[in-house]
């Protein structure tokens, strides 16, 4: 799983399969979860997707609200300096306006705030 590294950190991947609200990668102490890639495609219902850094009590809005359509994908490509980074020691949630499945998977690393 961690087969590629580069100067920040191994590289690790998370499938995103919800309907709901969700935490998608857990927070890990002392780290920020920085998102380098992203696949998600939404099935029958259109929405809206949006980011969060998470402490359990506090949300911290990592993107804006991005549209879905129904059958619709996120494939921003690849950035390797990051599209966005959580909190240290924060979890990655997102939060859907809709009941749509939304399938796919994240590339990330875990790096050293600072």
């Amino acid at each position: 799983m961690n087969a590629i590294t580069d100067k920040t950190g191994p590289i690790k991947f998370a499938k995103v399969d919800t309907a709901a609200t969700a935490t998608l990668i857990a927070a890990v102490t002392g780290k920020a979860l920085r998102v380098l890639h992203a696949y998600l495609h939404v099935t029958t219902v259109a929405g809206t997707i949006k980011f969060q850094s998470d402490n359990g009590v506090t949300q911290t809005d990592l993107t804006g609200a991005i549209p879905f359509a129904a059958d619709g994908a996120f494939n921003p490509g690849w950035s390797p300096a990051g599209y966005w980074e959580t909190v240290s020691g924060e979890s990655l949630k997102a939060v859907l306006t809709s009941t749509g499945q939304v399938s796919g998977f994240l590339v990330y690393q875990e790096v050293l705030a600072g």
